[in-house]
């Protein structure tokens, strides 16, 4: 029987007359004579009517040992049995227990629907585990276990004191971060686990962490399910992910799942609402990504490359034909390329209808995927992300009917609606009404269904949106506040807005100092054109009314500021450069 070592084990201990604590073995009780009798026969057990049972019998019957080369048989704080020798058997695995932390956290989200407030604290559990990165103890969790956090705690397990963390690095994109404790007290007593390999499919693996409905260390086994990108809900990013047929709750977040060996093959994420017992686990591939990433930067994290084209399926023989591929084979078809995109060296970029064939000698099928194993594939984009931005892929091409060899550079290009930041949002109040830069924090206040809640013009934007320039962002006009002024422009609240007096809006700073410019102008009005469904729409606003209703709404709605404290940062350093004759 393999015995489980039970939290609070004790060990048996010598009685005053010499003999033996009783311990419970499958339903009876241990006992051997006391020393001063020499043993004539095997040890006895106390059966439920008290009579006495030879080992040997219980054994024989049984088909199984109760000795382990001469082990005493023990219990622990429950009266449950197990041996020295098991004990020892299952060291190992508790030492990996001990290196699994729960992780108390309060946080304070922005308000990104007023955005001058913030939401109420919240506090939230999650889990994490001990590594050791350049020779340095850190905890790796979950970058949504963390994130917005004013208090980190960590508890190892078993124990009941807390101790305060702080945020070493947090990558919202592949939703992990690393936590660090500077009270040598945490580090005793606690070993670094090792990560391993991305597992097979079908093997066995453990996830271990702290889910909701209980406070100690919880374990649920299961299989690799399937191996391939998924889209993390934290971030809406498709990376590596590994699916397990284990159930992963809430506060299991940032736990490690382990192999049969006892390495770490991956951090527990994410779940499957709709299903049961379907959970997702971060691979080591992505997890080493992000620590070589942010331990080579000081903490940075610069995140996972693109090549900046978008791509196309070649299985159609008509299609395949056209492009001048054999009938079975490979290949992706560019069909675009970002505009960020542009290599210095014409000759190792990527043009539109170029067929991809192989990235770091690895064919690329028909489908956009490359063979991993006989009954395991993976998208292309894999092969990429594996990259730092910087770094170039090496590409076999098909271009006009010839084959080209390519040194591609990859490189880091943000999505037009930027992802997670943990930061106070931008705004400007004007007239009553309120501008800020759309982000997935603004989405997200559409709740947990926001893809299907938020506007379908905003999510497009989110989803196909694509910069034209470093520094382009969507500017929105997020609410109209109430007053006399403002009538018949609430149902223009959550529009794009393109220009200000016919001038394009690139970016939120270009924007606020565009009204800024015609609140000083002789002009009376200030015109904004706004992107609406089936034409554009237009409000005007009168800036001898704008400064009387500004007044009003910061009096009735308690608004602190009518800029965000990024814009005052701007006024501050256009007053540095103006002098104060500007002012």
């Amino acid at each position: 029987h393999s015995w489980r070592r039970a939290v609070g084990g004790a060990r048996a201990r010598e009685t005053a007359s010499g003999a033996r604590a009783r311990e419970t073995v499958g339903g009876v009780q241990a006992r051997e004579p006391a020393r001063s009798a020499a043993p004539t026969h095997s040890p006895v057990l106390l059966g439920p009517g008290g009579d006495e049972v030879e080992v040997a019998e219980v054994e024989a019957e049984a088909g199984v040992s109760l000795r382990t080369s001469g082990a005493p048989i023990l219990t622990d704080f429950y009266g449950r049995s197990r041996s020295t020798a098991t004990e020892e058997l299952d060291a190992e695995e508790d030492s990996r227990h001990r290196s699994v932390v729960k992780i108390f956290t309060v946080s304070v989200r922005p308000n990104y629907e007023l955005p001058w407030q913030s939401h109420p604290p919240e506090s939230s559990t999650g889990s994490g585990l001990v590594i050791c990165e350049q020779g340095k103890n850190m905890i790796l969790t979950n970058a949504h276990v963390v994130a917005d956090a004013t208090l980190i705690e960590v508890r190892k397990s078993g124990s009941a004191r807390r101790f305060v963390a702080r945020a070493y690095a947090v990558a919202h994109e592949c939703d992990l971060a690393l936590l660090e404790i500077d009270d040598p007290d945490f580090w005793k007593r606690i070993s670094p686990l090792e990560l391993g390999d991305v597992p097979h499919l079908r093997d066995a693996v453990d996830v271990v962490g702290y889910p909701e409905g209980g406070d100690s260390l919880c374990v649920t086994s299961g299989v690799v399910s399937r191996i391939e990108l998924q889209t993390y809900e934290h971030s809406g990013q498709n990376l590596l992910s590994l699916q397990i047929d284990a159930a992963i709750n809430p506060g299991n977040s940032g736990g490690p799942a382990f192999d049969r060996s006892g390495r770490v093959v991956g951090v527990a994420f994410q779940n499957a609402p709709e299903s049961q017992s379907i959970g997702f686990v971060i691979p080591t591939p992505v997890i080493r990504h992000f620590l070589r990433d942010v331990t080579s930067n000081n903490g940075k994290y610069t995140g996972f490359p693109s090549i900046g084209v978008v791509c196309q399926h070649t299985e159609n023989p008509q299609l395949r034909e056209r492009l001048g591929l054999p009938k079975q084979g490979g290949g992706i078809l560019v069909r675009g390329v970002h505009p960020l995109a542009a290599d210095v060296s014409v000759l190792n970029r990527l043009q539109p209808d170029d067929t991809i064939l192989s990235i770091e000698g690895v064919e690329i099928a028909s489908d956009g995927t490359c063979e991993v194993s006989a009954q395991e594939r993976v998208s292309f984009a894999h092969l990429v992300h594996m990259k730092f931005p910087g770094e170039t892929c090496a590409m076999r091409v098909l271009r006009g009917g010839k084959e080209l060899l390519l040194q591609v550079a990859t490189l880091r290009i943000e999505r037009l609606v930027p992802d997670v930041a943990e930061s106070s949002p931008a705004y400007f109040i004007y007239g009553g009404v309120v501008f800020m830069p759309l982000t997935m924090g603004f989405l997200h206040e559409y709740g947990e269904d926001w893809y299907e809640d938020a506007p379908r013009e905003l999510t497009a934007l989110w989803e196909y949106g694509q910069l034209s320039e470093a520094d382009e962002q969507i500017v929105l006009l997020s609410r109209v506040l109430a007053a006399k002024e403002t009538v018949g422009y609430v149902m223009l609240s959550e529009k794009r807005v393109l220009a200000v007096d016919g001038e394009r809006v690139r970016n939120f700073k270009q924007f606020f100092l565009k009204m800024r410019e015609a609140a000083s102008s002789e002009n009376k009005f200030v015109e904004l054109t706004l992107e609406s469904p089936g034409g554009n729409a237009v409000i005007v606003l009168k800036h001898e009314s704008a400064r009387r209703v500004d007044e009003m709404v910061q009096r009735t709605y308690r608004i602190p500021q009518l800029i965000s404290d990024d814009l005052l940062e701007v006024l501050g350093e256009l007053e540095v450069a103006s002098g104060p004759a500007h002012k």
